[in-house]
């Protein structure tokens, strides 16, 4: 059995590190996706269309007086944003465990389509209208049989009409954007799968608690290959040049072939990386969870530099125009310089930044996401002087 030290472990930090996160309603940070013009929040009860340009709400879905599933959706997962569809998934009302996905229009927020994976989902009538997945779970005398954890807890990769994501049950759905029809699912990972797919030509790449990276044929949903890490992967690897870059709960950056899967090179960290590496210029700029910040040359893993910046840090950081965008479990957003590490500029906001920071480059603002803060959003200006907007959800 694969249940290790390291997996339980892990959700011992999702629970220390979301403890008492009162700007959300269940105990993880909120998601974010953006395009052109808009930012769009899954913030716990709601999907919400905030304005990049002065953070005004646009639309919310489900939409004030509409109908709801019983017991409502939890929204926390990464929505995959295309130019027609947002797919977005949840955790289901409450502690049901019972997700769900839908296809929003992004200009309305109206639903498209919706997908659920559970018996108990399907019979809801608010729900009626739902497709269900092929591997959907069995609902027998008020419980899972067998016993399933069916939310979407990482993101939804969006490309070419196919919506890519993992789920708490273990599986990866290929899921057609444009009315929800599942055109494959791979069931291989033994433990639950947190992090958005990554897409690399004909693949589809995908990190598991079960220490796995998976290469996945996209058109078929067969198995590639398979590397065992060596310890549990909560984020999502990068990749470039035929070589993928991914952090691990056993203190390393890890280069592998991704034709292969074998290993290139690997370098070691303080502690556990759980984001995934952000690659700009071919240097790779990530941070552990004891909050040391990392550019390694994506070439051969020698390092460019490291800085112990922040606090507690899960997340990675943000990088565009000379700068890395760091924030930290104490509600510090750091600005430091690519070339050397050394900090540029540091904010302090109320609440714990959890999320990786998003830059908007149009607007020129980089975006965070505050626990137990004055808002759901905060817009800085990139050269972190001031704040542009911040927008929190009304009732």
């Amino acid at each position: 059995m694969r249940l290790s030290w390291t997996y339980l472990v892990a959700l011992g930090a999702v629970a220390v590190v979301t403890t008492g996160c009162g700007a959300a309603p269940t105990n993880s940070w909120l998601g974010l996706g953006l395009d052109d013009e808009h930012a769009y929040l899954a913030g716990g009860t709601h999907i919400y269309a905030v304005s990049l340009t002065d953070g005004k709400e646009a639309w919310r879905f489900p939409k004030a007086g509409a109908t709801v599933r019983s017991g409502g959706e939890t929204f926390l997962a990464d929505p995959g944003v295309s130019t027609d569809m947002i797919v977005v998934g949840s955790w289901g009302p409450g502690t049901s465990h019972s997700g769900a996905v839908y296809g929003l229009d992004p200009a309305t927020g109206d639903q498209k389509w919706c997908l659920v994976f559970d018996d108990k989902a399907a019979t809801e009538p608010e729900m009626a209208n739902c497709q269900k997945s092929p591997d959907a779970t069995a609902f027998v005398l008020g419980v899972f049989l067998p016993p399933i954890d069916n939310r979407v807890v990482g993101g939804v990769t969006l490309q070419d009409g196919v919506a890519y994501f993992g789920m708490a049950n273990n599986h990866v759905y290929a899921v057609d954007a444009t009315d929800g029809t599942v055109k494959w699912i791979f069931d291989q990972p033994t433990h639950p799968v947190w992090a958005a797919p990554v897409i690399d030509g004909d693949r589809v790449l995908v990190s598991s608690f079960d220490h796995s990276v998976y290469a996945i044929d996209r058109a078929t949903g067969n198995l590639v290959w398979q590397q065992d890490m060596g310890a549990a992967l909560a984020g999502g690897p990068v990749v470039a040049d035929g070589t993928l870059f991914v952090g691990t709960f056993g203190n390393k950056l890890v280069a592998l072939d991704s034709a292969s899967g074998a290993e290139r090179w690997s370098y070691t960290t303080n502690y556990w990386v759980w984001d995934t590496p952000t690659l700009v210029d071919g240097v790779l700029y990530f941070s552990d969870l004891q909050g040391t910040v990392y550019a390694v040359t994506a070439a051969d893993g020698s390092e460019v530099w490291r800085q112990a910046a922040s606090g507690f840090t899960r997340a990675a950081p943000a990088v565009t125009n000379g700068l890395v965008y760091v924030g930290d479990h104490n509600g510090n957003l750091v600005g430091l310089k690519t070339a050397d590490g050394s900090e540029s500029w540091r904010q302090t906001v109320k609440g714990q930044l959890q999320a990786t920071p998003r830059i908007a480059p149009a607007q020129g603002l980089v975006l965070i996401l505050p626990y137990q803060g004055d808002a759901s959003v905060t817009a800085f200006t990139l050269d972190g002087t001031r704040v542009a907007w911040a927008y929190q959800p009304t009732q």
